[in-house]
């Protein structure tokens, strides 16, 4: 089931109270220069001294509750750009309703892509579990959504500062530390692999993209995307869910079943996605920034079974859906 939880910035309520103690000082303002007024041309002193009195209190308790609300509605308005939705992929055999659901979860994941703005300044931050690493055929409908959902991220190579890091087991790490060219190809599913090409040829021509291995220490993947007004901790997020495997030859082969999508400006939620990015980074983490020669070898191959008329297929699934 889709959940939401949204705070809206603009809050019409708010608003609505605003406007409306603006306007009782307005009357409160009138009134009071009314009385005077009528205090001089009747020269009734003493009982419009009493009620100029009890106005002009009035509208110091009134003033003061707008300088209170005010402080209030800033406080909620800086909370208030936090959002978060989830968008489910279920596993379960191919049908419309799960390409719908396939169709949604990356058309959201493209947005919080696209949202990056192409100044020089914006920063795409991305983790990829280990345990997300899998040598099965994915589910071709799930694939075709998740090519385009990457083809957004080769879109802005070189129009922002992009670091990719892939957690690998221990096994991996030491295979790359034992040969330089030790290919991965492998364990990444095509299109990701592809992908992983791509930022790599984008950083042998001097962008700012980078893709490193390192030793994997959190069982998650997630995408940040950090304008310049984000700060440093604020920003849009993709947070990755999934399910383990069972009956596979690696331990460590899981599926997608979801993603949050976090809009989170102040770095309520974000900014521990930060640290654990800027962990893993950290130069005393085993590490090696991986090249096209890690890249090449085998490749996947994706297989159409044919199946009869009225048969029912066999679910396929994709296995590396990554971000």
């Amino acid at each position: 089931m889709r959940k939401t939880w949204l705070v809206f910035r603009n809050n019409p309520l708010v608003a609505v109270l605003t406007a409306g103690i603006a306007f009782a000082l307005a009357v409160l303002g009138q009134t009071l220069l009314g009385e005077l007024g009528q205090s001089v041309a009747d020269k009734a002193a003493t009982q419009t001294t009493w009620l100029t009195v009890i106005l002009i209190f009035s509208l110091i308790v009134a003033i003061a509750i707008l300088v209170s609300l005010r402080g209030s509605v800033e406080e909620l308005t800086r909370r208030a750009g936090l959002s978060v939705r989830y968008y489910p992929l279920d596993p379960g055999q191919h049908s419309p309703e799960r390409d719908e659901k396939a169709r949604a979860l990356y058309a959201a994941a493209r947005m919080v892509i696209e949202s990056a703005r192409e100044d020089g300044d914006t920063r795409i931050y991305a983790v990829n579990s280990f345990v997300e690493i899998g040598m099965q055929p994915g589910d071709a409908h799930v694939k075709d959504h998740s090519v385009r959902y990457l083809d957004s991220l080769n879109r802005k190579l070189g129009k922002v500062t992009y670091h990719r890091i892939v957690q690998l087991s221990e096994d991996d790490m030491n295979r790359l530390e034992r040969q330089a060219d030790e290919s991965i190809a492998k364990l990444v599913a095509e299109n990701y692999l592809a992908h992983y090409r791509e930022i790599v040829k984008a950083g042998q021509q001097g962008k700012e993209a980078v893709l490193e291995a390192v030793l994997a220490k959190y069982p998650t993947s997630f995408v940040l995307v950090q304008n310049p007004s984000d700060g440093k901790y604020g920003g849009r997020l993709i947070w990755q869910m999934h399910q383990h495997v069972d009956g596979q030859e690696r331990k460590d082969i899981v599926e997608l079943t979801g993603i949050y999508i976090v809009n989170d400006p102040d770095g309520i939620l974000v900014g521990t996605f930060v640290r654990w990015f800027n962990d893993l980074r950290a130069a005393q983490r085993p590490r090696r920034h991986l090249t096209l020669a890690n890249l090449n070898g085998t490749i996947p191959i994706e297989t159409k079974e044919t199946v009869p008329m009225g048969v029912r297929p066999r679910r396929q699934w994709w296995s590396r859906a990554q971000r």
